[in-house]
């Protein structure tokens, strides 16, 4: 996953006089994806691989696992991190800064409708705006795309994308440093 995040920067970076933005977005999502499963994979194997794991501690993360809601991000790399390696992820550190940053912006882009356009707001601008569409698109579709472009205009950069998938690795270095050095 974060080879295709990198992928994406790549074909971003061509594009940056065009339209750079529908590239990163899928780079940011992918990075944040990729530590994801990674955490869930090490969490599997940690379960599947440790016989040393005491019967109650196994009982508790299988089911947090399969709870609803399940496990956040945050419980599988701090609690069950720690209940399966006995190792802490440093919650001080500027890695964990910056995942914590990646995880902010991969929830505003994940979870964007709620900050949408209302559509009484989108027809008084396509009132006052007079916007046309060389695809023959209403005037209300550009509103929202431009729209949620403009959201993330300064925060969905190539710079942030860099980051994102830089910031996963390392994560998914220290996960897999605790995990598998047992």
């Amino acid at each position: 996953m974060i080879y295709t995040a990198t992928q994406f920067i790549k074909i971003a970076r061509k594009k940056e006089q065009q339209e750079p933005f529908p590239f990163l977005v899928p780079s940011i999502l992918l990075s944040f994806a990729a530590v994801e499963a990674g955490v869930n994979a090490l969490i599997h194997y940690a379960l599947r691989e440790n016989r040393n794991l005491p019967p109650p501690v196994k009982k508790y993360v299988k089911k947090e696992l399969e709870a609803s809601p399940p496990a956040s991000i945050i419980d599988k790399i701090q609690s069950f991190t720690y209940f399966l390696t006995g190792e802490s992820f440093d919650t001080q550190s500027r890695l964990w800064e910056r995942f914590q940053k990646l995880r902010k912006l991969r929830n505003k882009i994940i979870h964007y409708e709620l900050e949408e356009l209302k559509e009484q707001e989108v027809q008084s601008l396509a009132k006052v705006l007079p916007i046309k569409t060389k695809n023959g698109d209403s005037s209300t579709k550009t509103i929202r795309e431009t729209f949620y472009k403009n959201l993330f205009s300064r925060e969905v950069t190539i710079d942030r994308a860099v980051e994102a998938s830089e910031t996963a690795s390392e994560i998914l270095e220290k996960l897999y440093s605790f995990y598998y050095s047992k």
